[in-house]
Formats: C-alpha cells, structure tokens, sequence
C-alpha cells in the first residue's frame, strides 16, 4: 500500500509544541499513521518506531506499508524521498485494561520549579501539570488532556496521548535532575525518538481526566535514553512499554 499523508500548515495540533518552532507530536504522526493502515481496526500496540526527523507543518508524507501477518503492518514514511519514520504496528483486539505493573515513584516531590522551567510544552500541548513523585530513575507526574488540545477530538484523545504525557514526564525528571545537580536551568529541547512494545489497552483516553504517568530510567548514552513507561488513569492501566528520547545540546 502506498499513499500521501498531509500534515497540515498550521493548526491546534501545533499549538505550543513548540513556541516559535511549530513541530508535529510524534505520537500525532503516528496515529495519522495508524489511522490510514487501521482499515477501522483499533491500534492496539506499537511493536517498534523510530521517529528519524522532526516533521514541520505542511509537510507531505509518502508512506510505504506492508502486512507483516494478520493483525501487524511495517510502514516507511518519506518526506521528499527521506526516511523520516518507520515501524511496526499492531492491531489486534484490545486486551483489557489490567492494573499498574510497577509502583509509582514514591518519594515526595520537593522544591519543584515552576513546569515552565522544566518543559518547553506551552499551552494546550502541555498535558503534565503537577509532579506526583520522585524517584532516583524517574517520576510519576499527573497529566491531562486539554480540552482544546489538538490530540482531542470531542471529549477523548487517541490512547496514543496517553506516550505522550510519558514523554513528557521523562522530560519533567531529565530538567528536574538537571537543576538539582546545579548542571544548567534545566530546560532543553528534547524529542520522542523510538518506542518499542508499546501496549494500549483502550482505543481513547477522556480529555480532561487525570492520567498518571510512571517513567523509569533503563539505559542511558547521552543524549539518548530509554525509560520504561506506564500510564494509569482511573485506576487502571491504558499503556505501557519502552520510549527513547533525545536531548539536544
């Protein structure tokens, strides 16, 4: 199968992510994606991803996919004939929604700054809002899907939002060890880079509902790490896996 995508010119999916440098959420990308390869069927896992350039608006992609066997699809994505993205997608029945598998960072939070100065996210495209707990190798924090956020559509947003507010949970514990350890002010650029054995155990999440995100360090090369993430919300787990990011200098 083979068929152009265009990301829109301009749009609430662009809002604050990133003032002055607009850049489409990778996890938006990829349920565009999903979307296209689905044929209605719900995603139900990201076997693996990798997010090779940050996509700007207006941007056409051509995306290349192939069935891999029943409920699985490999997909390139190309924008003027640069691999810009590429991975495996699932989509089988969605299992249900089972409890939390590893605990969440516990310690009290202290002494956090303002989330300005850990997360360049502005606006609606911020999801996190409150750190919940520390931990030596990562945080929980408490997202939200904004009503006005451009992952939402009506009252819910793609389970995918959900990698998202890890992402940016992972973020949140990078600026906060940063300024602890008196390395700089904390806040840098970084990206979504990879996910790999992603599992989602709801095809939505509600806009507006809290969503507690657990990030836990696994490796680390600089500027390249790996957290291990789950995202609970309403007491039950909706996502899971394995994320990379990248932290530019």
């Amino acid at each position: 199968m083979s068929v152009a995508l265009s990301i829109p010119p301009s749009g609430p999916i662009f809002d604050g992510h990133f003032p002055g440098r607009p850049i489409l959420p990778g996890v938006a990308a990829l349920g565009m994606i999903a979307s296209t390869l689905g044929g209605g069927r719900p995603l139900s896992g990201v076997r693996s991803v990798r997010f090779r350039d940050p996509l700007v608006p207006g941007t056409t992609l051509d995306l290349d996919s192939v069935a891999l066997d029943e409920h699985a699809v490999r997909f390139d994505a190309r924008a003027s004939g640069r691999l810009v993205l590429n991975g495996r997608l699932a989509f089988e029945a969605l299992t249900p929604a089972a409890p939390a598998r590893f605990t969440v960072a516990a310690r009290q939070p202290r002494g956090v700054p303002p989330l300005e100065r850990l997360l360049l996210h502005r606006g609606p495209a911020r999801l996190v809002h409150a750190v919940a707990g520390e931990a030596d190798d990562g945080a929980t924090c408490v997202a939200r899907i904004p009503a006005g956020s451009g992952l939402a559509a009506g009252n819910a947003a793609p389970a995918l939002a959900a990698i998202e507010a890890a992402a940016q949970t992972a973020a949140v514990w990078e600026a906060l060890r940063r300024l602890r350890r008196g390395e700089d002010e904390g806040i840098r650029l970084g990206y979504l880079v990879a996910l790999r054995d992603i599992e989602l155990h709801a095809a939505t999440v509600p806009v507006e509902v809290d969503l507690y995100a657990t990030v836990r360090l696994e490796a680390a090369v600089p500027p390249l790490a790996h957290y291990a993430v789950e995202v609970v919300t309403e007491g039950e787990l909706v996502a899971s896996g394995t994320i990379g990011t990248w932290l530019v200098a």
